[in-house]
């Protein structure tokens, strides 16, 4: 388990419990928003990936669903990271209503090096790419994903996904050289405050 997923985690948490998505000009309640972010999410995690790559080609390498409060109403999007064949990383920003491009930058911070070479490495091993991911996740049947990330790790070029199916939070890590199942495992649910994790299920690779 590296820290990457932790913090994703603790960002799902966060969104779950709702004061970090209200701006400081709105002080309404928004307990629940992961449902409500999820449910008014028009398209699929999949096709804002089509609309990411169409705008900028490249290959996919994270998607996440992101939610905030402008004036009162949830607004969520969808952030999608692209390198392309120079190796420049690109951030796309697509509508998860409407599933139109709202913006397409360069990520030029060199805080995010080290990452990126991961990144980079994991793309050089990999046969399988992040939509390939995504069909293997979904295959698993734990809910709607929030994030799907590739990383390289213990010698592993991966492909991990945090899934949320009613109050229950998963991770689930595809092995991107042939598209096996390496663990799934069952976090606490959302509403909870501690930090027990649950059951482990570990696919042929294990960890």
């Amino acid at each position: 388990m590296n820290v990457r997923w932790w913090v994703l985690v603790l960002t799902v948490l966060t969104l779950a419990s709702g004061p970090a998505l209200s701006d400081e000009r709105d002080d309404e309640d928004t307990e629940g928003n992961i449902g409500k972010l999820l449910s008014e999410a028009r398209i699929p995690v999949e096709e804002a990936l089509e609309a990411a790559l169409a705008t900028q080609p490249g290959r996919a390498v994270e998607v996440e669903l992101e939610g905030e409060m402008v004036d009162g109403r949830l607004d969520g999007t969808y952030s999608v990271e692209i390198v392309d064949g120079s190796g420049a990383f690109h951030q796309v920003t697509v509508d998860a209503v409407s599933g139109e491009v709202r913006s397409r930058e360069i990520e030029d911070d060199e805080g995010d090096a080290k990452e990126q070479r991961s990144v980079v490495r994991a793309l050089a091993q990999a046969s399988h790419d992040l939509p390939a991911c995504l069909r293997a996740v979904a295959a698993e049947k734990r809910g709607a994903v929030l994030s799907a990330a590739i990383a390289y790790d213990d010698g592993v070029p991966r492909c991990e996904a945090i899934a949320v199916d009613g109050e229950r939070l998963y991770e689930v890590e595809i092995d991107l050289r042939d598209g096996s199942l390496i663990e799934v495992e069952r976090a606490r649910r959302l509403e909870d405050g501690d930090d027990d994790r649950d059951d482990d299920e570990e696919g042929d690779e294990g960890e």
